[in-house]
């Protein structure tokens, strides 16, 4: 699946909060997916680039686990 791929996926989804453990709070989930699409496109070689390779994992795990993410309102702040 290709990041472009995950991030389309991720706007189908309704936009919400999202606390997680493994990535932290996220107050606008498309906005968190949007920032992190820029930064893969930026990065030279993403194939072979480690950060690049973790932001996908990262997205692909939030999207893949969307329905069991402890989720609320966009732009809500953390409690």
């Amino acid at each position: 699946m290709t990041t472009e791929e995950i991030y389309l996926a991720i706007l189908s989804k309704p936009n919400c909060s999202v606390n997680n453990s493994a990535v932290g709070f996220i107050q606008d989930f498309h906005e968190y997916a949007r920032n992190t699409l820029v930064i893969i496109k930026e990065t030279k070689d993403p194939r072979n680039n480690l950060r690049a390779l973790m932001l996908k994992a990262q997205m692909l795990g939030l999207l893949e686990n969307y329905d069991r993410l402890n989720r609320g309102v966009p732009n809500a702040r953390r409690r």
